[in-house]
């Protein structure tokens, strides 16, 4: 299934060793749940400019589930 997702690290204003990727089914939401983190745990304000910064590094990938360290659970 394709899924919208976004890598902390890929915000150029966020802290590089944060290791949180979120998922959504749509920009909306997922443009939210990473705006929300982001105030909550970079110290971001929600702004304009971070909201755009924000969806120009979404993604679209598969989302695999239970694979772990490589292998399957």
């Amino acid at each position: 299934m394709m899924r919208n997702y976004i890598d902390c690290r890929d915000i150029p204003q966020t802290d590089k060793r944060c290791t949180v990727a979120i998922f959504a089914d749509s920009d909306d939401e997922l443009v939210e749940a990473a705006v929300q983190h982001g105030m909550a745990v970079h110290g971001h304000s929600d702004t304009t400019e971070f909201r755009n910064a924000i969806r120009e590094v979404l993604e679209k990938g598969i989302l695999i589930h239970n694979i772990w360290q490589g292998g399957v659970n």
